[in-house]
């Protein structure tokens, strides 16, 4: 695609190694819903982000969540737009929620950092076109 930015990056490496990743095992307390788990394991599984002509983008992570033995795979999505500021690609979120997220920009590669449980521990992930 000429050197664009546009098109589909699927998840190659989460902290350079290949999914599946755990990114989190350990006891949780789910503030939601008061309920304590004495083992939680979060997984990465797969992923990939789409950037469209039309500067928005789709991002889905499939993950698996296993607590206290009972197993649960899901889909993790957001949707928004893009913009390119040199480098990078700037994500501006608009669901789930609002946020922005910014992605480095090397050659055919994306990538970015995530806090995937909010305990301040991320992990860098990299999409490959």
């Amino acid at each position: 695609n000429g050197g664009k930015v546009v098109g589909t990056y699927v998840l190659e490496l989460v902290d350079d190694e290949e999914p599946p990743y755990r990114v989190y095992h350990d006891s949780y307390l789910d503030p939601e819903t008061g309920i304590f788990y004495n083992q939680f394991v979060m997984e990465v599984r797969s992923g990939y982000i789409e950037l469209r002509e039309n500067e928005s983008f789709y991002l889905s992570l499939q993950l698996r969540l296993t607590a206290d033995g009972v197993v649960n795979n899901g889909i993790f999505e957001f949707e928004g737009e893009w913009d390119q500021v040199g480098d990078d690609v700037i994500l501006r979120v608009h669901f789930p929620y609002e946020a922005q997220q910014v992605l480095e920009r090397d050659g055919s590669w994306l990538g970015t950092s995530i806090d995937f449980m909010g305990f301040g521990e991320e992990f860098y992930l990299e999409f490959k076109r």
